[in-house]
């Protein structure tokens, strides 16, 4: 039982799990990249927490969906 008003959601034993979305594959790919190029823009050569998912967000948000696709399977 978990806490008053939350259900536990089940899944079907027949249902497969679902693979990773395009966006978590475009990150898995290209962090290590960015972060290697925000360390060297930075100051101190240190980042602030959440800095790389940030850039990667907003990288995510100007690619064109021909640019997407390469991340899709």
């Amino acid at each position: 039982d978990g806490p008053r008003g939350v259900e536990e959601v089940k899944s079907s034993p027949s249902s497969t799990p679902r693979g990773p979305s395009t966006y978590n594959l475009f990150v898995k790919a290209e962090s290590t990249k960015v972060k290697a190029q925000l360390e060297k823009l930075s100051s101190t050569g240190k980042l602030e927490k959440g800095a790389v998912m940030k850039e990667l967000g907003a990288r995510w948000k100007t690619m064109t969906s021909a640019q997407k696709a390469k991340y899709a399977k």
